[in-house]
């Protein structure tokens, strides 16, 4: 990657690593399926919930590669609602759906993907095989 990995936790602290080493180990991955990543800016933000004394984490994930690509995913909790997922496995969700995205894009650039006139989308046989043996 050209740019470092910018990564904030927002109202709490990554006390053991664990967090970080998960965003890491994703963002490895998914440079295995784009190699020419040009950043990866991660904010995951807590939120109190003081009904219920739980906590609920907003996940924001910008990537960045050429040509003019920029990949956004966004994972904000609903108003009220207790995440009952771990935050690290909201983190790995987040990544996959991001890795799913880069692949779309980079398949498309590399004429793997046809769009139809309708609007349907054919993959090549082997495509689809190939970003599942990357997860």
């Amino acid at each position: 990657m050209q740019k470092p990995l910018e990564l904030i936790f927002k109202n709490f602290e990554d006390r053991n690593g664990v967090v970080e080493g998960v965003v890491r180990e994703k963002l490895a991955k998914l440079e295995q399926v784009c190699p020419k990543l040009t950043s990866c800016h991660v904010v995951i933000e807590q939120f109190q919930n003081s009904k219920h004394n739980h906590h609920s984490y907003s996940i924001h994930i910008v990537v960045t590669f050429p040509p003019h690509h920029e990949v956004v995913i966004i994972r904000d909790p609903h108003k009220g609602e207790v995440q009952e997922k771990l935050l690290t496995t909201q983190v790995r969700d987040a990544f996959i759906a991001a890795r799913r995205q880069v692949q779309e894009i980079m398949d498309k650039h590399q004429g793997r993907i046809k769009v139809h006139e309708n609007g349907d989308v054919e993959a090549e046989e082997g495509a689809e095989e190939e970003l599942e043996a990357v997860e």
